[in-house]
């Protein structure tokens, strides 16, 4: 089959699964279909199961780690159940191992897929929550609260910084303003060190841009009083009167708090959710109060009078948004040994398709040392006093495991977790 007939039915194909719009799937397939990272089932000359890779890259402390995204999954629902997806996933690991990629990654739409790419030996790795806020919420009110412990002197001045920050709508014939804002994001993904972080090129940046109005979406700007752009949104206002923002890029704090009531203003009757990495969040609330009493006899108490109060930490309680097929375990470990430089550890790695052979993970100052080796019973008996043994399906379980889990696991295992985030995709 042709290469452009291919095109033409995986398109015809993905329109009638998703049901996206004419304009949403020509901007992926114009930008993203390469032959190299497609992979379909035909029969009787018809395309009747696909799936498209768009390769990126994930960055922090200078190291690149490169990952094949899969998107539109699917299958004609007469050909369902008959395992034409699992071979295609499959099939695309090995083509993205036989390329360099560490891992592939996907989204999955609902508990189903969940279960289906578990199966298929995914991860869940990638996490966000969602801050929400009534539509009678002041962000003004936020940004002054949080600059209240601040010297008088430092309190005036970042009032008025923030007091004569602008917010504008990215207009689609304003080409300059787009390459500011494109230009800002690079920079702010560049800047990252908390996290390892998807960075996208410049045209992924426009293509995202585009993307947002067609779903319609829009893209809030903020400048400084000097005209430098201090943060970027990406919104959508739902018919439900619920606004939810997809992303916010932001240089200081002024920026983010700006936006937000710029976009707030825009749609005063609106609800609000904004999607954050676990890390970026900070917001804490009282779940509840517990008096404890004492009993009273005569003139004396007995017993004793506290309160104990439960704290609730939203970032403890993220959602899944994105799972990991790790294919190259040795780049996966050297990446968070350079991540985590002040990490020390050490793992035997236990490779359940060969029993005799493991791997051997030594992570010390940002260096891994990574070894096959031959595993003997007397020798492995002394290993275990030294290092944790664990499986590749319990390593990796350890390594993507979710925010809140964080504490115990490095309490047991003495090995971080490896912080995931991503945004902007075509999802």
């Amino acid at each position: 089959m042709e290469e452009k007939e291919i095109k033409r039915q995986m398109m015809t194909l993905w329109a009638k699964t998703f049901h996206d719009s004419s304009q949403y799937i020509d901007l992926i397939f114009e930008h993203y279909f390469n032959p190299e990272y497609i992979v379909y089932f035909e029969e009787k000359g018809e395309i009747v199961s696909s799936l498209l890779g768009i390769p990126y890259s994930f960055r922090n402390n200078g190291r690149e780690l490169r990952g094949l995204y899969l998107c539109g999954l699917n299958t004609r629902p007469d050909y369902r159940n008959q395992g034409i997806m699992s071979k295609l996933i499959e099939d695309i690991n090995f083509r993205a191992k036989e390329k360099g990629f560490a891992f592939t990654f996907l989204i999955p739409a609902n508990e189903i897929l969940i279960n289906f790419y578990s199966y298929h030996k995914y991860y869940k790795a990638m996490y966000r929550i969602e801050d929400r806020y009534t539509d009678i919420h002041d962000f003004n009110n936020d940004y002054l609260s949080s600059i209240l412990d601040e010297d008088e002197r430092v309190r005036n001045l970042k009032t008025k910084y923030f007091q004569e920050a602008k917010c504008m709508f990215l207009e689609k014939n304003n080409t300059d303003l787009l390459e500011e804002v494109i230009s800002f994001i690079i920079d702010s993904e560049n800047k990252n060190h908390s996290f390892i972080t998807l960075a996208h090129s410049h045209e992924d940046i426009k293509n995202v841009i585009l993307e947002n109005a067609i779903s319609k979406g829009k893209t809030v700007v903020c400048k400084t009083s000097s005209g430098e752009i201090s943060g970027v949104a990406f919104f959508i206002a739902e018919e439900n009167k619920r606004i939810l923002v997809q992303h916010v890029y932001y240089a200081d704090s002024a920026a983010y708090y700006k936006i937000l009531q710029y976009i707030k203003s825009a749609y005063s009757e609106y609800s609000m959710s904004v999607f954050l990495y676990p890390e970026q969040s900070s917001r804490k609330a009282l779940d509840y109060k517990f008096y404890g009493g004492s009993t009273k006899i005569g003139d004396q108490y007995i017993g004793s009078y506290d309160t104990v109060e439960r704290v609730y930490n939203v970032s403890a309680h993220a959602k899944l948004y994105g799972m990991i097929r790790p294919i190259n375990m040795d780049e996966i470990l050297k990446f968070l040994a350079n991540d985590k430089r002040d990490a020390k550890f050490s793992i035997l790695v236990k490779n359940k398709r060969d029993e005799n052979n493991a791997i051997l993970v030594a992570v010390k100052n940002g260096k891994a040392n990574i070894n096959l080796i031959v595993e003997q019973e007397e020798k492995l008996e002394i290993k275990k006093n030294a290092v944790t043994v664990l499986s590749e399906k319990e390593l990796y379980e350890v390594l993507f495991r979710k925010p809140d889990q964080t504490s115990a696991i490095v309490d047991a295992f003495g090995i971080p977790r490896m912080i995931f985030n991503m945004t902007l995709l075509l999802d």
